[in-house]
């Protein structure tokens, strides 16, 4: 069994370059089971034998759920329901196949106790990992064909729109833990947390590389600045006191380097995972202060989909004890008391009417979709008494367009800024969904 080791103390070396684990030490108990979703087919034996490793690393137990779909229904060119003559899979069907593919993966004395479930798989999966308060969730990556082009890790994103745990989408390729891994680094919490995890997935003598990429419009505006030097100055410094944090987690002999770059995040972050050749890319599922997608975010959700690799994709921690790299710019106002919800839509649309939106809307009955793109923003409204919000909108550009979305069973309501100070977005929870209202950068 490897164990979780940790170092006494880092151990110095250039700032900005590289940092090695020499020194180590029994690592932190009182993880949380790694949970694996497998469905009984090959793609899934990757996701299995990373399930196991992980719990090694972490010194935790595997937990393993499948889920069974309900078979959709069809209709016909006139509207009725057609009768589709398909048996759907028995519990033991499935609990067989899955146990076969499982008995090709070493267990490390484990139960193999399968939690078999009806339903929409990543619902199902996401209130499995809430309910155990698993550590991580593991998840096959297998690709598939979608207008044209080669895509995967689309569970993963589901299930992160359902749950504020960790997800590892892992590639059909995966056969050890990785030795080279990269973690993009926003200073988000959520980005930190993707690189704590990615530390302890690295096998022994692994090299971690934390790469922060500006955004091209960005780094333009900064580097015609006064302040560039300064800024470039604080960005060097907070990845050098990550790297000395991370370091007190890793496994032995592990080189942690960091790399500033500017760019097509996106693009900048998979092109030096190819150049490194990593096995694993980690990333936070937002930026700072900024109110998650529900598309995962434009970073973490292309990668996971993109990315011909292992990717982690992390939210932000429900506990925080990260380090505090940086002075927080921006933030997240969130609240779940109704009565003040009146007084917050008020002053937000006082702030925002006539400003440009998409609403994206994220409910299981009807999957993630844009509901709304180029209105303006005329109000938001709540009444209290029933835990409704309507949000209204009118004007889309080059008609004379109304149109007012109704919300019931809100649950919170949370209002994002940027670093400017203004309105990023606003996300209304419901039931088991999500709308959010963004404003264009």
């Amino acid at each position: 069994m490897t164990n979780l080791m940790a170092a006494d103390a880092p151990v110095a070396a250039p700032s900005g370059e590289a940092r090695s684990a020499t020194q180590v030490k029994a690592g932190r108990n009182g993880a949380g089971p790694i949970l694996v979703a497998l469905h009984g087919r090959e793609t899934s034996d990757a996701a299995a034998l990373a399930a196991h490793l992980l719990a090694d690393r972490m010194r935790t137990e595997v937990r393993i759920v499948t889920v069974i779909e309900p078979i959709p229904s069809v209709t016909g060119p006139d509207g009725m329901p057609l009768v589709v003559m398909v048996e759907p899979e028995s519990w033991e069907a499935r609990q067989d196949a899955v146990l076969r593919r499982l008995s090709l993966v070493p267990a490390r004395g484990q139960k193999r106790e399968i939690d078999v479930r009806y339903g929409q798989a990543a619902a199902e999966i996401a209130r499995a990992a809430e309910e155990m308060r698993a550590s991580v969730i593991v998840l096959d990556a297998a690709p598939h064909r979608r207008l044209r082009h080669t895509v995967s890790g689309r569970c993963a994103t589901h299930v992160l729109r359902r749950s504020h745990i960790p997800v590892l989408s892992v590639s059909p390729g995966f056969s050890a833990l990785p030795r080279r891994a990269v973690a993009a680094i926003d200073f988000s919490r959520a980005s930190v947390e993707a690189a704590r995890i990615a530390v302890r997935l690295l096998a022994d003598n692994g090299t971690l590389t934390l790469v922060n990429v500006a955004p091209e419009s960005e780094h333009f505006r900064v580097a015609a600045s006064p302040t560039a030097e300064s800024i470039s100055i604080n960005v060097n410094t907070a990845l050098d006191r990550l790297c000395d944090e991370l370091l007190a987690l890793a496994p032995p002999g592990i080189t942690i380097r960091s790399k500033v770059t500017s760019g097509v995040v996106i693009t900048e972050i998979l092109s030096i995972a190819d150049q490194l050749e990593a096995e694993l890319i980690a990333v936070g599922t937002h930026g700072p202060g900024i109110v998650e997608r529900f598309f995962i975010g434009s970073v973490a959700g292309t990668i996971l989909e993109l990315a011909g690799t292992t990717v982690l994709a992390c939210p932000a921690p429900q506990k925080v004890d990260l380090p505090d790299l940086e002075p927080k710019t921006s933030g997240t106002a969130l609240s779940e008391v109704p009565e003040t919800w009146r007084t917050w839509l008020d002053d937000f649309s006082k702030r925002n009417a006539g400003r440009p939106v998409t609403v994206e809307v994220d409910d299981p009955s009807i999957g993630a979709q844009v509901q709304a793109r180029g209105y303006l923003l005329q109000g938001a409204a709540c009444d209290p008494s029933d835990h409704s919000i309507e949000i209204m909108l009118g004007h889309m550009a080059g008609a004379d367009a109304h149109l007012t979305r109704r919300i019931d069973e809100v649950a919170s309501v949370a209002i994002s800024t940027d670093v400017r100070g203004r309105d990023a977005a606003l996300e209304i929870r419901h039931g088991e969904g999500r709308t959010l209202v963004m404003f264009k950068p």
